[in-house]
């Protein structure tokens, strides 16, 4: 008789198969269970708009081979020499040794070394010698950036008046103390977190809270193409792209933007306003990235007028003409910074004989048809300024 201990069907030792399923159904379970938990979590996020998120900026040299004409009118301009390295065919102001008295001290503007050099009170209120580094514009004045340990650059409250030739005291009522607030040396002179922004393209202020220190960047001196337009590495791989999307390689187009958003791209220089960050997107909203001054008696006249330092962007938003639809551009060449007419002709591209504006986009209801270059309106006789 057989021994059928040996058998794995009959009796004996369990079936091995007896492991298998119970593990095999396990597994299936905890593999139905992740599916199911995959499915419940949130789809992924798109993924991000490479026309913005690997923009970057270029050599601007390169703007002028397609633009030469839009390059020409920039060249020379008050946008492109906003700031310059101090040399001797950038400096405008008299260094040849000659002092200016302040008060009870003396500032003294030298040359040594091939440098151009300030003589004046330091930030721990001894007589030093200060560096020039960089010039800011160039009429009606022209103000210096003095070197200061910790990256910082600091304007000089003297300033060069170009067209009367002389030394010219910005603050007239302050003192060369260095307990002023205004003191050349202190924060409220800094040019890193005050000037330099609207002075150079792609700026970044890379200050440092803990050590005090700036390692500001900027790509270019001077207000270039990308201040306004953006970073334009997009826009070179587009032009060099036989099939052309409409929006020509950056994310706005201000040629075809409508007048709100052309005035908040020039607002972001031509405004007094705090930064919430470190540098802007030229995309984005004006206030995204700063925080405009109110409108305070001490900044605005009672009409809304420029009354202190505030630039454009707050007193022109309040106006009528830009409730109308007037935008920067019907008025200044935005790449030379120039009038696009002399004289009266510019108020009469909307205020003339016919009552309508000669440029489109503009609501010209309300205004009146009559002769306005008269001296009945101007108040001015034939041949005076503004007639």
């Amino acid at each position: 008789m057989p021994d059928q201990s040996r058998n794995p069907t009959k009796g004996g030792a369990p079936r091995p198969s007896g492991i298998r399923y119970p593990l095999l159904a396990s597994l299936l379970l905890l593999a139905s269970l992740s599916l199911w938990l995959a499915l419940q979590r949130d789809p992924a996020p798109p993924e991000p708009d490479p026309l913005q998120s690997s923009a970057r900026l270029v050599d601007e040299a390169q703007c002028q081979g397609c633009h030469a004409e839009q390059f020409q009118r920039w060249r020379g301009s008050h946008h492109q020499l906003a700031m310059q390295t101090a040399r001797d065919d950038t400096v405008l102001g008299d260094f040849a040794g000659q002092s200016v008295k302040i008060g009870a001290e003396q500032v003294r503007f030298f040359r040594r070394d091939g440098g151009f050099w300030v003589h004046t009170k330091g930030p721990d209120g001894r007589p030093g010698d200060f560096r020039v580094a960089y010039v800011l514009g160039v009429e009606p004045l022209q103000q210096y950036l003095l070197e200061l340990p910790g990256g910082r650059l600091q304007a000089f409250p003297l300033a060069w008046d170009v067209a009367a030739r002389r030394w010219l005291q910005l603050y007239p009522e302050q003192s060369m103390d260095r307990q002023d607030p205004l003191h050349w040396s202190g924060p409220q002179q800094n040019a890193n977190f005050m000037c330099i922004e609207c002075h150079t393209t792609g700026f970044r202020r890379n200050f440092d809270p803990v050590s005090g220190h700036y390692a500001s960047h900027w790509q270019a001196l001077g207000v270039g193409c990308q201040s306004c337009h953006g970073p334009a590495s997009k826009h070179l791989a587009w032009a060099a792209q036989p099939n052309r999307d409409a929006r020509r390689g950056f994310a706005l187009s201000l040629a075809s933007a409508d007048a709100p958003t052309q005035v908040e791209s020039c607002g972001r220089c031509h405004a007094r306003r705090a930064p919430l960050g470190d540098g802007f997107d030229a995309q984005g909203r004006l206030l995204d990235d700063y925080l405009p001054t109110l409108l305070t008696p001490l900044l605005y006249e009672l009409d809304g007028k420029i009354k202190d330092e505030v630039f454009e962007w707050g007193s022109f938003t309040q106006s009528r003409m830009f409730a109308k639809g007037v935008r920067c551009t019907n008025c200044h060449d935005p790449h030379g910074a120039r009038l696009k007419a002399s004289g009266n002709a510019l108020c009469l591209q909307c205020h003339n004989l016919a009552g309508k504006p000669a440029l489109p986009g503009i609501d010209g209801r309300g205004l009146q048809a009559r002769d306005y270059d008269t001296p009945e309106h101007h108040h001015h006789r034939s041949g005076q300024p503004g007639s």
